[in-house]
């Protein structure tokens, strides 16, 4: 594996910190109505779209380390599942992978602002179907003992409500700051 370079670990460095500082901010999850849209993800979202699938894979092993120790030191109802590197850490690893070659073939086709939606869009999508379906695979048993619903159900509606407005919070976002990246990089 090639050596990363100082612009790329810089790079790494600062996405972990925003994803930290998101985590432990009212910013990393914005209420709406009764329930909350993460923005934890973006910061690697746009580690894979602008340093490539490497990048946004160490950019999204640190946002998965900090989901397992946020989880560690402050237990919820449903923290038992993110114990679990595979559903706390494993997703997060594919958000940056997914998000930047998503990318990369977008724009090739399209306007930039157009592969930063899709990027945004299929970054999110990554990060819910993996740790609500590997979560629900392996705790469904858990889930159904602590909830008193089945875990398809319970985890269907967690989907149904939070990935609509994340979808679309994660496209403008992506789409705003990406572009003002992509103004600087030039």
């Amino acid at each position: 594996m090639k050596k990363l370079s100082t612009k790329k670990l810089t790079f790494i460095a600062m996405m972990g910190a925003i994803t930290i500082i998101l985590g432990l901010t009212p910013l990393g999850f914005i209420p709406l109505g009764l329930i909350r849209v993460t923005t934890l993800h973006i910061p690697t979202i746009l580690a894979g779209i602008f340093q490539g699938p490497i990048v946004g894979a160490l950019t999204g092993l640190l946002f998965g380390l900090f989901s397992l120790f946020q989880n560690l030191n402050a237990p919820t109802p449903l923290s038992f599942m993110f114990y679990n590197p595979l559903v706390s850490v494993f997703p997060r690893i594919m958000i940056g992978i997914v998000s930047a070659y998503v990318y990369r073939f977008f724009s090739k086709y399209t306007k930039s602002y157009v592969a930063l939606g899709a990027a945004g869009i299929l970054g999110t999508l990554t990060n819910t179907v993996f740790v609500l379906g590997i979560g629900g695979l392996l705790h469904h048993r858990q889930i159904y003992d602590i909830m008193k619903i089945k875990a398809p159900i319970f985890l269907g509606g967690i989907a149904a409500t939070n990935l609509p407005p994340e979808l679309i919070l994660s496209a403008i976002i992506t789409i705003t700051v990406g572009t003002g990246l992509l103004k600087y990089r030039k």
